[in-house]
């Protein structure tokens, strides 16, 4: 009987011991990634041409970050929204991710419209989020 009354009030100890105020929610290192192809921002966007392109970012110190969302020309995505979409693999009009790991891939498929396409990638480790963006250039004019 004694030892009813007395593992509760040790579970209860325990929660509150765990529970310390040693590192303040939202006091996370910031995402570092690195290009593995070469590819350079310019202003915060990465400036991708009308051909096909991929471009690669490996994450130097989280080691399983995933796709939270993306906008593209002003549509939302999301992982759970369907067409085989889920927070690995993302899918919009005209590009695709995927995170493997802490290595994040990129497709653009070639760009045939004369609109350029604004894509805003946002990944995170669960309280730290990244955003990536990207600028696809639009096809030149046909000439007439």
């Amino acid at each position: 009987m004694m030892l009813r009354r007395l593992f509760p009030a040790a579970l209860c100890a325990m929660l509150f011991a765990a529970c310390s105020v040693t590192e303040p929610d939202g006091d996370w290192d910031a995402m570092k990634w690195e290009t593995l192809d070469g590819a350079k921002a310019e202003k915060g966007v990465y400036i991708v041409g009308v051909a096909a392109d991929t471009l690669c970012f490996e994450c130097k110190n989280y080691r399983g970050p995933w796709i939270s969302n993306a906008r593209e020309d002003g549509v939302d995505y999301y992982p759970k929204g369907g067409n085989g979409n889920d927070i690995h693999h993302l899918q919009g009009r005209h590009f695709s991710a995927t995170v493997e790991g802490n290595k994040l891939t990129v497709v653009f498929p070639e760009n045939i419209s004369k609109d350029a396409h604004s894509v805003t990638l946002t990944v995170t480790a669960g309280d730290i989020f990244y955003d990536f963006r990207f600028l696809q250039e639009a096809a030149p004019a046909a000439n007439p």
